[in-house]
C-alpha cells in the first residue's frame, strides 16, 4: 500500500521534472499507519533533448518502486500509442474522405461526358432527321413537278388530237357535201338545204343515226331537273346511205308537266310522261305551236313522194327562255352528229317549205330560233 501511495506521489514529480532542469526532489512518503513518516529523495536523469546543455547538477530519487515507474512508462508509452493511432485514424478517414470525393468528381465527370454525348448525338440525329426530310420534300416537289409536266404534256397532246380530230371531222363533213352536190347534179333523189339549223343560225347535216339531244334548258342540268328536253330518234330509210328522217320525239321537263296541269291533252301515246310523237301515227294537217314555259315549239308530219313517214321540229323564242340553251339545235358541238360514216359519206338533205309544213319535203327538218 505504501508502494501505491508512493507511486501517485511520484507521478507529479515526474511531470515537473520533465519541463525543470535536472534537480533533486525530496518527497515526503506516508504510510497506511497516518501521516508521512519517511523522506524518499528521487533524482532525474533528463533524457539527452531535455538535458542539452544542462548543468552537471544531478537528480537522485532514492527508494523509488520499480513497479511505479513501470506504471508510469507503460501509461505513456498507451498514450504514445493511443496519439498515434488515432492519428493513423484521422489520416486514414481524410484519405478515405478524399478518395469518395475523387470518385464522385470522376463520376460526375462521367455523368456530364455520358450527357455530352448524349447531347451531341440527339444533336447530329436531328440533323440528320432534317437532311432525310429536306432530301424527301425535294424528291416530292421533283416528283410533283414532274407529274404536273406529264399532265400538261397529256393535255396538249388531247387538244392536240381533238383539234385534229375537228379538223378530219370538217374536212370529212365537206367531201360529204361535195359528193352530195355532185350526186345532186347527178340527179340524185334528195337535194335541199341542210336539215339542221341551230340558234346561231348554223346549218348542218345529221348523219349519224340513233337518239339525239335537240333541245336542253337549261344547258348542262341533268335530265331529270331539266326545264325542256327535246330528244329525237332519226333512221336513215330506203337503203344504207338514204336520207335521214326523225321517227319519233320526246318532249319532256318541268315545262311539259306544268302546261299538262293547265290542260294540255296534246299526246299521241303514253310511251313517256311528256309528249310523245311517232312518224307511224300518220299525218296530221292541225299542227300547231305549243307554248310551254316561255318558249313555242311545233312538231309536223311529213311524207316522202316514196310514202315514208317523218316527223319535222321547230321550236322558236328559246332567247326569252332566261337560260343558256344545250342540245344540237341549241349550244351544243354538233361536230360528231355531223360526221359521216366511213362507209357513207352521201350528203343527206332537209328540204323545208317556206311556212315550215310542207308534206311533200324529201327529208326531215329541225331549226330553231332565239326570236
Amino acid at each position: 500500500m505504501a508502494a501505491r501511495r508512493a507511486a501517485r506521489a511520484v507521478w507529479p514529480v515526474v511531470l515537473l521534472a520533465l519541463c525543470t532542469p535536472a534537480a533533486s526532489i525530496q518527497v515526503s512518503v506516508g504510510s497506511d499507519e497516518g501521516p508521512a513518516s519517511a523522506t524518499a529523495s528521487y533524482a532525474f536523469d533528463h533524457p539527452t533533448d531535455v538535458l542539452h546543455g544542462a548543468t552537471s547538477e544531478s537528480l537522485y530519487v532514492d527508494d523509488v518502486d520499480s513497479s511505479a515507474m513501470n506504471l508510469i512508462n507503460g501509461k505513456a508509452r498507451d498514450d504514445v500509442r493511443k496519439a498515434e493511432e488515432a492519428r493513423k485514424a484521422a489520416e486514414a478517414k481524410k484519405a478515405e474522405e478524399a478518395k469518395k470525393a475523387e470518385e464522385a468528381r470522376k463520376a460526375e465527370e462521367s455523368r456530364k461526358a455520358a450527357e455530352a454525348k448524349k447531347a451531341e448525338e440527339a444533336r447530329k440525329a436531328a440533323e440528320a432527321k432534317k437532311a432525310k426530310d429536306a432530301k424527301k420534300a425535294e424528291e416530292a416537289k421533283k416528283a410533283e413537278d414532274a407529274r404536273r409536266a406529264l399532265e400538261a404534256e397529256i393535255k396538249a397532246a388531247a387538244a392536240d388530237a381533238q383539234a385534229k380530230a375537228k379538223a378530219e371531222a370538217a374536212a370529212q363533213a365537206e367531201a360529204a357535201s361535195k359528193a352530195a352536190a355532185d350526186a345532186a347534179g347527178r340527179g340524185a333523189a334528195a337535194v335541199g338545204d341542210p336539215h339542221l339549223q341551230n340558234v346561231h343560225g348554223e346549218r348542218f347535216d345529221l348523219l349519224q343515226s340513233g337518239k339525239h339531244v335537240l333541245v336542253h334548258i337549261p344547258r348542262g342540268e341533268l335530265p331529270e331537273k331539266a326545264l325542256l328536253r327535246v330528244e329525237a330518234e332519226a333512221h336513215r330509210l330506203g337503203g344504207q346511205c338514204a336520207d335521214m328522217y326523225f321517227q319519233e320525239l320526246n318532249i319532256t321537263g318541268a315545262w311539259v308537266e306544268a302546261a299538262k296541269a293547265d290542260g294540255l291533252s296534246l299526246v299521241e301515246a303514253k310511251q313517256t310522261s311528256g309528249l310523245f310523237f311517232q312518224a307511224r301515227a300518220g299525218q296530221h294537217d292541225d299542227s300547231h305551236w305549243l307554248k310551254l314555259g316561255r318558249v313555242e315549239l311545233k312538231v309536223v308530219h311529213g311524207r316522202t313522194e316514196q310514202g315514208l313517214l317523218y316527223l319535222n321540229f321547230y321550236v322558236k323564242h328559246l332567247g326569252l327562255s332566261g337560260f343558256a340553251v344545250g342540245g344540237l339545235l341549241g349550244e351544243d358541238d354538233h361536230t360528231e352528229a355531223m360526221t359521216p360514216s366511213e362507209a357513207c359519206v352521201e350528203r343527206l338533205s332537209l328540204i323545208q317549205s317556206a311556212n315550215g309544213n310542207d308534206h311533200r319535203a324529201l327529208a326531215s327538218v329541225a331549226e330553231a330560233s332565239l326570236d
